[in-house]
């Protein structure tokens, strides 16, 4: 009867796993088709006097990101735009005849500044080529990376009661000598050059001065850049931009339009 037992036990057991793989199998089948479905591409009919839009939100990565089973199973279907396509679409905007222009829908996007000048350096390339055309940005909180894309527009559009964020570069490190000190952790190092900064977050417990100065000339460097930019798309002096960013102030919004 022991044996009885065992053995029907243990066909039971393998009966369940058998059906929890084989419902698992099915969820991963269904949630597969779906991503399937959904990275189809799709046909867009084109009629006269369209307009392409750019909708800047969420991660911009270099290519677009495929859309994840599990989280397809989650209900996630966010797949992360890629800027090449941005990209793509605005070069081929501006020779297609039946677009008359491009709108920017800035709702606060996440990508690094070498991305964000790609698509500035393209919408420049669209304005070149295609100079009856207009470019459009529309806003109801302007992040200082949207605001910067958004710069290479012919006019600026803002929520009456929306905001504009402009306030420079910076860089954050942390320091763990104290934590190491109580931890009883001994960290050596040898080191050459004055300009060696990738170890003091562990010999030190605050920036030293070359780390602050090598720090500071490398963000004014690309701050200076992208201020330029924005001083030259708006007609204003890099001063203002400056100042912008200083006091985290901004003039009447007709005068950046």
């Amino acid at each position: 009867m022991k044996k009885f037992l065992m053995a029907f036990l243990g066909t039971l057991a393998g009966i369940w796993f058998s059906l929890f793989i084989a419902f698992f199998g099915l969820l991963l089948i269904i949630a597969a088709a779906g991503v399937s479905s959904l990275g189809r591409s799709k046909v867009v009919q084109v009629n006269d006097h369209s307009y392409l839009k750019l909708v800047l939100a969420g991660e911009l990565s270099d290519r677009p990101g495929q859309l994840d089973p599990i989280a397809v199973m989650r209900g996630d279907k966010t797949v992360t735009q890629g800027v090449n396509e941005i990209v793509g679409s605005i070069d081929a905007s501006a020779g297609d005849d039946r677009i008359d222009g491009i709108v920017i829908d800035c709702r606060g996007s996440s990508a690094g500044l070498a991305k964000r000048q790609a698509i500035v350096e393209a919408l420049k390339r669209f304005k070149d080529a295609a100079p009856e055309k207009w470019i459009y940005a529309y806003g109801d909180i302007y992040t200082q990376g949207d605001y910067y894309v958004a710069t290479a527009a012919d006019s600026i559009f803002i929520n009456p009661i929306g905001q504009i964020d402009i306030h420079g570069l910076s860089s954050t490190r942390y320091y763990f000598k104290n934590l190491l000190d109580k931890l009883g952790v001994d960290v050596q190092v040898v080191k050459v050059g004055t300009y060696k900064s990738a170890v003091e977050p562990y010999i030190l417990d605050g920036m030293s001065a070359p780390a602050r100065e090598q720090e500071e000339l490398f963000l004014s460097n690309i701050w200076e850049n992208i201020a330029g930019e924005i001083a030259e798309a708006r007609k204003v002096s890099a001063d203002t931009v400056n100042h912008w960013a200083t006091d985290q102030y901004m003039p009447p919004l007709r005068r950046i339009m």
